[in-house]
């Protein structure tokens, strides 16, 4: 409803004006009249009209001083100035103390019309701005810090609706990834008119971070149906994206100061709930979304299996049951937090046993980055792959640098040599030195130019031609001497470097 007073000295054009003005719109409420400009002046200060028809002339207080007066109190009125003058004079006057129209009598009531509809478009449009504005202010109010509402919003019910694209971002610097565009290429606007009642409305804005929009749906019914028919549409776009959306909805709220405490109780849900690369609504009215049961996909088997890798450095066993862990998350629908404790619970055993160097609150950072950054399980698992690997290698060559390469090949050709008869692998030596089994023969070959398995067999077989030479023991006990427990692959394994078997071999010593 658009608020006018008229002051204008003259009865007859003032009963007349008020007449013309009435038959023009249904939406205009004339709440009062002043027959001088200090009269006028008390009821503006008062009643905040939105528009004020003046005559300038006027006794007292003439229609320029009234109007200077007013704007002194930056209140927000818009003026039409009525004169029977065309002098420029008066003119001028009316223009520099900023009046937005100016109305000469004879006074038409197509004038009146032609008026109202422009200044009423304005009204309209900083309506719309500010209570967008009081919207803005609201969402990102606390319980202690609401804003003042110089406006009414008088709808009967609220509804907040979250929306965000992809993972929840718990990054508190917000940075930009694949979603970030998403829900500001979509028209939600636009959208939200296909299932709005009449009189009803859509608020829009941005959310805590660039991947969120927050919708405040405003109406008189309730239309909760409509709502959730919106999100799936939202949805369904978002899908064709390839990108999955989750939208927190929140119950029917009766007070607009409300909307900023209920967005956070949303988030809250939403953060808890939402389930990784799957769209989904989060109804916040339902009482069970409240009660978050997280599942525990770490279990203490896996998780002994894992520290042994580590302890081991049994780099690519614990990159491949890291990678079965997280398909056991998918087949699950785990939530985002699940995810999140179960990869920082991983790293929690790296760091016991081989990142205790490292600052763990970087690789907290990554997985944060990896997961918030990826859309699907098949990202988060490359994702995954390359943070422990990059910080597993990392280790290996740090610890390097406590011991070099000399002295770690030097090193392993003396344990081979002292415990060749033992039941030894290339795992068990490069886990004395920190490293993992790939890496350390890499190493080994540069250096020696044939890699450490074949140095201990080689070796080994070299003891043996030495127990057969020198002593009578048979080949059952020089295999065993020599590391085998298998006689049979002792003999495949002499023939194969000796070129003759272990009883061939025996029997040219003794003749």
């Amino acid at each position: 409803m658009i608020k006018i007073i008229i002051a204008e000295d003259q009865q007859l054009i003032l009963k007349d004006l008020c007449n013309k003005i009435s038959k023009i719109d249904d939406d205009i409420n004339i709440v009062a009249t002043a027959i001088n400009g200090a009269d006028a002046y008390e009821k503006i200060i008062d009643l905040r009209p939105d528009i004020v028809f003046t005559d300038i002339n006027m006794p007292i207080m003439d229609g320029i001083q009234m109007i200077e007066k007013v704007k002194s109190k930056n209140i927000d009125t818009r003026f039409v100035v009525i004169s029977g003058y065309k002098d420029f004079e008066y003119a001028r006057a009316a223009i520099k103390v900023g009046v937005d129209e100016y109305l000469l009598k004879p006074i038409l009531i197509e004038d009146i019309k032609k008026i109202l509809n422009n200044l009423k478009s304005k009204i309209s449009m900083k309506q719309n701005d500010y209570e967008q504005h009081i919207i803005d202010k609201l969402i990102n109010s606390t319980v202690t810090d609401k804003p003042t509402i110089n406006t009414n919003f008088d709808y009967k019910y609220y509804y907040v609706i979250l929306f965000v694209a992809g993972p929840y971002s718990s990054f508190t610097i917000d940075f930009d990834t694949q979603f970030t565009q998403i829900l500001n290429n979509i028209d939600l606007m636009n959208i939200s008119k296909n299932y709005l009642g009449i009189d009803d409305r859509m608020f829009l804005t941005k959310g805590k971070n660039n991947n969120e929009m927050v919708g405040i749906w405003a109406s008189n019914h309730d239309y909760s149906n409509n709502i959730r028919l919106f999100c799936d549409e939202v949805i369904s776009i978002c899908n064709e994206k390839d990108v999955f959306l989750t939208v927190g909805l929140s119950r029917p709220i009766k007070h607009i100061d409300n909307i900023g405490i209920t967005s956070q109780i949303v988030r809250t849900v939403l953060k808890k709930k939402i389930v990784f690369s799957q769209s989904n609504i989060l109804d916040c009215s339902k009482n069970d979304m409240y009660v978050h049961n997280h599942r525990i996909f770490l279990t203490d088997n896996i998780e002994k299996s894992i520290k042994f890798m580590v302890q081991n450095n049994q780099k690519d066993n614990f990159i491949s049951t890291c990678l079965d862990l997280i398909k056991t998350l998918k087949e699950n629908s785990a939530t985002q937090l699940e995810i999140d404790k179960c990869l920082k619970s991983l790293k929690d055993i790296c760091n016991t046993y081989i990142l205790s160097e490292y600052n763990i609150s970087d690789i907290d950072i990554k997985i944060d980055e990896c997961i918030s950054s990826s859309s699907n399980y098949d990202e988060l698992s490359s994702n995954i792959k390359f943070i422990f690997n990059e910080f597993i290698d990392d280790y290996n060559k740090n610890t390097l640098k406590n011991n070099s390469m000399n002295d770690i090949i030097q090193s392993s050709k003396e344990y081979i040599k002292s415990h060749f008869s033992e039941d030894i692998n290339i795992n068990d030596i490069a886990s004395l030195f920190s490293v993992s089994p790939t890496y350390f023969s890499r190493l080994f070959k540069k250096e020696v130019g044939i890699p450490p398995v074949v140095y201990l067999t080689r070796y080994r077989l070299e003891k043996a031609c030495e127990y057969f030479d020198n002593t009578e023991f048979t080949v059952k006990e020089v295999s065993e001497l020599c590391g085998y427990s298998d006689p049979f692959y002792f003999s495949k394994a002499f023939k194969s470097i000796i070129g003759v078997s272990p009883k061939t071999y025996k029997s040219k010593i003794k003749a």
